[in-house]
This record gives C-alpha cells, structure tokens and sequence, in this order.
C-alpha cells in the first residue's frame, strides 16, 4: 500500500512521485488544493482537482466552481439552459477539464456552419517520458509501474489552473470577480488514496508542496533524437549543391 507521495517542481511541470506495493489493478487518486476555503470535499480537504491513474489511463478532473472552462463556454456545449439545481450539481462536484478548439462559426462563403469544438485536456497518457529511455514520448504524462512500486507524474502548471507559477499566482474568485482574479499562494496541498477494492484503501494525509519563487527559468539543451536523422541527410547532400538548371 501507499508508502510516500513527494513532489518537485520546474518552469513546465509540477511532479508527483508516490512509492508503496502496488498490485495490479490499482488506482492512484490524488488530490490538489489550491484555494483554501473552496472546493470539493474529498481526500481529506477541500479539493480543486483530483487525479486518478491506473496501469491504463489516467484523467484529471476540477472542481466545477474552478472549471474556467464551463464559466466560458458551458452552455455552449449543450445549445441548453441549466437550471439552478443542475448549476449547483456541476458546481459541486468534479468535471472534465477541457479546452476550446473554436467557437460555433458560419463560414459566409458557403453558409457552411462549423460546430462549437473542444478537447479534453485532463486525460493523461501512461509511457516512458524518459528522454534516455527507448520507449521515450514527450506526450506521455505518466508511469504506473506496479512491478517496480512507484508512480510518477508531470502534471503541466496550467492544469492546475496556475497564471505564473514562478510568482506561485493562480486563477482566483472564478465565480464572483472571473478570470483576470488571481490569488498568490504559499503551499498546494496534496493527499493521496489508493484504492484496491471497494473495501480496500490505503490514504497518506494531507501534506503542503511549496517552493520559490524565480525570476528567470532554468533550461539544459540536449539534442533530439531527430537530430541525428537529420544529420545523417546533410551528410550525404549537404556538401553537393544541387546544379542550376
């Protein structure tokens, strides 16, 4: 069962290791508070998002009165109104996190309607993100190894809906002052469930991930794998130009 759930941090990504004995058939759920006095209640605090991952598939999910994306575009989606009871369902409990792809538009060329369009950002790809590993993909987000006991994360700043992670700012009042309210805060809290069976669970309490604030990023170039490809073409044509015609 869960043993330890640490974190660490860059400019891109904020990540999440939890150790433990895990089976397979397992499911990580970890949640994330950002503000303090909002939230869904669960993992042991009020929480903003709650992430779950197994073997397969992960997808992380945001408190409905925290979803930048349905106070934009809700009822778009449906072409409908929401009734209050169903608003307050949505604002109290956890919704995809989504993007817009574009607006319902009428192309005035040919009267053509193009639909309202949207992708669901919040679900996470489980590989090896490990540029020296040869399973390596920069999409994935994940790695679920129940052999080997860990599971490692990167979740991007901007799921978690932060403006400057670098001045540790957020989205704020979502609901009352919209999207230009920012809050400042000093920890994201973080706990962790894993859950076996029904009746099996095993929970780490809630801990506080801070860290400083920065100025200016910190980067280390290294060279694709494609740059050897690529090399590997100007060799052989690089050095004969091809004759004018």
């Amino acid at each position: 069962m869960l043993q330890s759930v640490t974190a660490d941090h860059d400019e891109r990504y904020l990540y999440v290791k939890a150790e433990g004995e895990f089976e397979a058939g397992d499911e990580l759920n970890l949640y994330f508070s950002i503000r303090s006095e909002n939230g869904i209640g669960a993992g042991g605090m009020k929480s903003d998002f709650r992430l779950s991952l197994n073997e397969d598939k992960g997808r992380m999910m945001i408190a409905g009165d925290y979803d930048t994306f349905f106070h934009d575009y809700g009822e778009d989606i449906t072409e409908e109104t929401y009734s209050d009871k169903e608003k307050k369902e949505i604002m109290t409990s956890f919704q995809p996190i989504r993007l817009a792809l574009n607006k319902e538009i009428i192309r005035p060329d040919t009267g053509e309607t193009i639909p309202f369009e949207y992708y669901e950002t919040g679900e996470f790809l489980h590989g090896q993100a490990d540029p020296e590993e040869e399973e390596y993909n920069s999409l994935h987000d994940y790695m679920f190894s129940a052999e080997n006991n860990y599971v490692e994360i990167r979740i991007p700043w901007m799921l978690l809906n932060a403006k400057d992670p670098s001045q540790r700012e957020f989205i704020g009042d979502l609901q009352n002052e919209g999207l230009s309210d920012s809050i400042f805060i000093d920890n994201i809290a973080v706990s962790a469930v894993l859950r076996r069976s029904e009746d099996k669970t095993s929970t780490l309490p809630v801990g506080n991930y801070t860290w400083e604030k920065w100025e200016e990023p910190m980067y280390e170039e290294r060279l694709k794998r494609s740059y050897y490809d690529i090399q590997d073409v100007f060799s052989k044509y690089g050095s004969h130009p091809a004759e004018a015609e």
